[in-house]
Formats: structure tokens, sequence, C-alpha cells
């Protein structure tokens, strides 16, 4: 509804832990363990999807070598994805009495507890998991998820009276009680429950009415009608009036005013410094935390020759609108003509093909490039402000995660975003940072498709939302570098977008394997194993794939 993204609860790297098994591939180093062929059979029967007969190889791996606390993992692991919760939760139990301090088997038994609709169990063995291991955002994505759930049953007994007892609806809508979270709390109640579609379009007009310029309930009105759209009353007369009225209410929305613009041209003038007269290239990600996804951007970048500025290490994390703050508060002193080249810290690698990424940039003819991707996220309501799309396009909607412009273009583009959102959101007191930068920076390409391309082709930039493992392929006879099967491209960068940060930890572990970036490694972050959907969301995201197929 508001856009492609589905919930996952991820049952993270169990194909990449080791631990006591880590004399698998080394046999002549120590005797032969009873379990290690077993349990071989059963991770390859695990990536094939013979999950029956993969929880026979692990049964046979635990009754082998029962104090080993991995093979019980893979087991529950194993059973999870057979719907056998109740078998799954005693197996996780079993390996965390073996293996206390693991935080990925806590958070994979909080998966068991999501399943079983046990919320407040999953939160405390989730809240145990990251206070192991802090670093690690899946784990705080599987609490924040699971919180979720917990509001939307609150919420829908608000709908259910509308009488400020279990929710703040009408600080939600005039933006003096917004949140992010409770945007997402919106989505998965009407995904979860589309009989209350009627009741939340009548409350969202309502706000509309009242608040016009608080810009975010016109989008999520926008995407709550496209949505709609899509269940009864497809094929329907309501179902044009519906996308009718959503074009109406973004049109609406997205426009600067007139002393707006003015005030942010002004802004644009004496802002540069002078710089050399060859411009530098210059790399920069926003990060508070050191993660190994950011280390292995940072080594693709050394092996290029280029270095990370690295904005934010040690600050706390405010929202994503930091990034903007940040890289605003980066440019004011860089020189105008060097070339800016922004990465997201934690789902991006570059490849050795980025040695040509200036020359690219070039052929785009556009101050600034910008990624694109196959999902229209945050907001399915934005699309119907899209030019209608090329034959053969690849990718069709802004990815805010990659972009390329000389410095002057990028602040000027961040100095109308930046205005945008003080007008048109952070006015009522809502943060201007604790909001999703990508709905922000598309508002920006609707307006000033003149000046802003997107790489609809992943020339640059190669999303991997929604893209398999197998689509994307390592090419053996050049270090680096990769085949995109959909776009026939060998792209500067790849980036694990949305559902695809499954994808990047397969493509990434591929690539260091044929040793790119150089001297890297895989840690037990990135795990080979698609992340573990629930049934509902597993049914929502395949409704979606084939609607937009």
């Amino acid at each position: 509804m508001v856009g492609p993204r589905a919930a996952s609860w991820c049952l993270v790297c169990l194909a990449a832990v080791r631990g006591a098994g880590a004399q698998e591939g080394n046999s002549a180093a120590a005797p032969a363990r009873p379990d290690i062929e077993l349990r071989t059979k059963g991770k390859q029967s695990y990536r094939s999807e013979d999950y029956t007969a993969a929880a026979a190889a692990f049964e046979a791996a635990v009754a082998a070598v029962p104090t080993d606390a991995d093979n019980h993992a893979y087991l529950a692991n194993t059973l999870f994805r057979l719907g056998d919760f109740a078998r799954a939760e005693d197996s996780f139990w079993a390996a965390i009495a073996l293996k206390p301090d693991e935080p990925r088997y806590l958070s994979n038994l909080g998966s068991v507890h999501v399943q079983l609709k046990q919320y407040d169990k999953a939160l405390e063995v989730y809240a145990k998991a990251i206070e192991l291991l802090p670093s690690d955002g899946t784990l705080q994505k599987n609490y924040d998820t699971t919180e979720m759930l917990v509001k939307v049953e609150l919420m829908l007994k608000e709908l259910d009276t509308m009488e400020g007892e279990y929710w703040d609806l009408e600080g939600f809508g005039n933006g003096k009680n917004y949140s992010d979270k409770t945007e997402v709390t919106v989505r998965f109640a009407l995904e979860r429950h589309p009989e209350y579609t009627t009741k939340v379009i009548r409350f969202l007009k309502d706000a509309v009415k009242k608040q016009p310029k608080f810009a975010i309930m016109s989008h999520i009105l926008a995407n709550t009608l496209v949505y709609a759209s899509k269940g009864a009353a497809r094929g329907t007369p309501d179902e044009k009036k519906m996308i009718a009225d959503a074009k109406l209410a973004m049109s609406n929305s997205i426009n600067l005013s007139y002393e707006t613009r003015a005030r942010v041209q002004e802004g644009f003038e004496g802002t540069c410094t002078n710089g050399a007269e060859e411009s530098t290239l210059r790399l920069v990600a926003v990060a508070t935390s050191e993660r190994s996804e950011l280390t292995r951007l940072k080594q693709s970048a050394t092996a290029l020759g280029w270095t990370v500025d690295v904005l934010g290490l040690g600050e706390k994390w405010e929202g994503l609108g930091s990034k903007i703050t940040y890289l605003t508060g980066y440019l004011k002193d860089v020189p105008c003509n060097d070339l800016v080249l922004f990465l997201d810290a934690y789902d991006v690698m570059l490849l050795s093909t980025a040695t040509e990424i200036r020359e690219r940039f070039e052929s785009f003819r556009r101050p600034i490039v910008i990624g694109a991707e196959l999902g229209c996220a945050p907001d399915e309501g934005m699309k119907v402000l899209y030019p209608k799309p090329k034959r053969g396009q690849n990718f069709f909607y802004v990815n805010s995660g990659t972009y390329i412009g000389y410095a002057n273009d990028i602040r000027d583009m961040l100095a109308e975003i930046s205005a945008d959102i003080a007008d048109h959101h952070s006015f009522t007191g809502a943060s201007k940072h604790r909001l999703d930068d990508q709905r922000w920076f598309t508002r920006h390409y609707i307006r000033n498709q003149d000046s802003v391309a997107m790489d609809v082709d992943g020339v640059m930039f190669h999303t991997l939302h929604d893209v398999e493992p197998t689509q994307i392929q390592v090419v053996p006879e050049r270090t680096g570098v990769v085949l995109s099967s959909i776009t026939d491209t060998q792209p500067c960068a790849i980036h694990g977008n949305g559902n695809g940060i499954t994808t990047f930890h397969d493509v990434s572990r591929r690539l260091v394997e044929a040793n790119w970036p150089p001297n890297s490694n895989m840690d037990a972050t990135a795990s080979p194993i698609s992340p573990n959907l629930s049934r509902d969301d597993a049914d929502l995201l395949r409704r979606r794939r084939s609607k937009s197929a």
C-alpha cells in the first residue's frame, strides 16, 4: 500500500555460522566428525528449498553430535521453514543452551514467537540479541517489526472507536504526533485487515482537508487509494475514480510555492568555493556505527584507489533524514566542481568497473544522476506522477541510496529538498530526520526531471529489490565485475535496497570468494539465506509481484 516493501523476520546467518563446526572442509587437520557430511547435505537441500530432506539431514547431524549448537540451530531454522514452530522453538532453545551468547540464535527464536503471536516473548529475546550484538541492524529491524505488530492491534481498536483511547490518530493526521513508525503501522493494519480501508480513507481525506500543507497525509491517502483500487474496486468504475483521486492528492501536495522557490534560489548564491581546475571525485556515505558491510564498501573503494568519507560515525542515529543534514554540512567547504558520489553505507558495494564512473555519468548529460529501482517506495501512490516508461526500460522509480553529481548541483538539490521538508512536514513540529528520505528525493525528481536523470538501465547503479541472486552473475575472467541478466550491463555498484539485501549478501559472498574486494571476508552478518517472511507477508509479497508482472 505505502510501498513495495514487505516486513520480514530474518533467520540470520545460520548458513554462515561456523563455531564448533569449523572443521568442515579441513578434514586433514583433525579427526573426521560424523555430523559434517550430514550437515553439508542438509545445507545443500536447504538451499534448494527441499526443507523436508534438509530437516532429515540435520536431525541425523544432531543425533550424531548433539553437543554442537550449530546442528540444533540448522535444524531449528529448517523446521521454521516447514512451519513446525513448536519443534523449531525446542531446537533453538537447545542451541542456546549450548551457546548462550550467540545473538542470532536468540533472534531466530524471536521469529518463532512472532509466528505464534507471542509478541512479548519475541521482544524479550530480540532485546537480548541486540544487547549481545548492537551493531547488527537486522536484529534491531526484527525488534522494531515485532513492536509494530503490537501497535497494529492497538490501531485497529482505535479505528473501531475513534475516541483517542488507544491511539492519537488526530495528532498523527495533523503532524503534531507524526512518526515514520506510525505510518508503517497504518500500512500494515490495512494490509492485514483490508476491511478497514474505507474507514482509513475517510480519516485521511478529513486529515488532508484540515491540514493540506502536511504532505505526508496526501501521500498516505494516495497510497491507500491505489491499494484499494487493486482490491474489490478492480474492474469497476470506482477503480478509475480512486486512481484519479490519488493523482489529485499527489499533484496538490508536491509543488513548491513561488515564495519557497525564491527563498531557495537566494540561498544558492555564494555557496560555492573555488577549487582546482580539475575536479576531484569524492565518495560519501553516512553511518553512525561500523559494520562489516561498511568495511567492505570502504575496501572496494580502496581497491579502486579512493577513500570513502563516512559522516556521522559515533553519533546517535536520528533517522533517514539525517543523511540530508550530514551531506549538506559536508558540502559547505567542497569546491563546486568536485564530483560527489553518495552511497548508502550498509548495502552498497563498488565494483571494479567503477573506474569508468565519471565517463558513464557524463554520458547522461544531466547535472545529477540518481539510482532507479523496480519498486515505487515508499509511495506506490507516486506512480501516477511518473512519466510513462520507455520501451525496454529496466528500472522505473527513484532510489535515493546512490546518486552522483557535481558539488554545486548536489548542494542545490539538497537545499530544495530541505525547503520542501520544512514547508510540507517539519512546520508541524514533526522531525526533519524521522522520515523516509526517498519520498522527498522522489518529489524533487518529479519536479526537476530536466536536471535529474534516473539510471534506469543500471549503467552505474544496479539496485537489487525484487532481483534474484541468479540474475546477477560474477564474471569469472574479470575480478570485481558482475553482469546483470536484467539490464545486460556491468554496473559500477550494486545496492541491496528493500528485499534485495538477501541478493546483495549472496552476490557479495560470491565476489569475496573471487577476491573482490581484495583481502576482504564475509562474516556472520551476511547470510545467503533468504529473509523469513511471515505467511501473511509472504502472500502479500507474492500478490504484489504478480500484479506488477
